[in-house]
């Protein structure tokens, strides 16, 4: 032991980072008031909750705790969790989903909540998110949807919205996604846009990245000119539809990489 304490401070930290955080509680703590202070300088452990951890081993852990997974259905108190700055709930309860508010967890930059979530999440307010780059929400409700501005989310950089092809976004939303108004806004995934009138007027130098569904690949010259930065995009077709809709002129010189999907 006497040969790790000749260790810097900042070499210590260096190596805790690659020991399972409950390993460093179990092991580290109270050998001395020098691993003590530098445990409790930690605040960005990558933790994981399943079904058999302790209550206890989570009040000690929460404070330093950067990125957290909750794999239980239990009543985690999340609260104690104010440095986080990554959350995903796998199966998230009605009280885990209460718990996650813009006071509580101030530094909040990514948020996921699982497909396999059964009950409404419309308790959630995301508006007092600001500090939010990336939000994923697999079956949307609109009182959800309509919380998703520029305004109150101006980080935003990542936006995935439901895998479902034929689900639809709000016309606000997509208006706002491709009139730059998200102006750090790189990937993104709509679903279904039913109508290209609204790219006719707009454009968006932000998108690097993009997936929708469409019922004619038509709408595609649209989207390249309302994106001319756009480097991949995912189109799935909907054939079964009857819409029309007009092509403009080709468009040359765009950056474009790759299109994935029926053309």
């Amino acid at each position: 032991m006497n040969c790790f304490e000749h260790l810097s401070n900042e070499l210590l930290l260096d190596i805790f980072e690659f020991i399972n955080p409950r390993h460093l509680f179990y092991h580290f703590w109270n050998i001395n008031s020098r691993l003590n202070n530098l445990l409790l300088s930690i605040k960005h452990l990558r933790l994981v909750i399943d079904e058999t951890e302790s209550h206890e081993l989570i009040s000690a852990l929460a404070p330093h705790a950067g990125l957290l997974t909750v794999n239980t259905w239990d009543d985690i108190d999340l609260h104690k969790f104010r440095n986080l700055y990554s959350l995903k709930l796998a199966r998230p309860t009605q009280i885990q989903l209460k718990q996650i508010r813009a006071d509580t967890m101030p530094n909040l930059t990514y948020l996921l909540l699982s497909p396999n979530v059964v009950n409404t999440w419309d308790d959630i307010d995301l508006h007092k998110f600001r500090n939010l780059y990336s939000l994923k929400l697999a079956r949307p409700t609109q009182i959800q949807l309509k919380q998703i501005r520029a305004d109150t989310m101006p980080n935003l950089t990542y936006l995935s919205l439901s895998p479902n092809v034929y689900f639809s976004a709000p016309k606000q939303l997509i208006s706002d996604a491709f009139s730059g108004e998200f102006r750090h806004l790189r990937w993104a995934r709509f679903g279904h846009i039913d109508s290209y009138d609204p790219l006719c007027r707009f454009q968006s130098l932000s998108l690097r990245y993009l997936h929708i569904g469409c019922y004619h690949t038509t709408l595609i010259p649209f989207v390249l000119a309302t994106c001319p930065n756009l480097q991949q995009l995912n189109v799935d077709c909907l054939r079964s539809g009857d819409k029309t809709m007009y092509s403009p002129a080709m468009i040359d010189n765009h950056l474009l990489q790759q299109i994935i999907g029926p053309i």
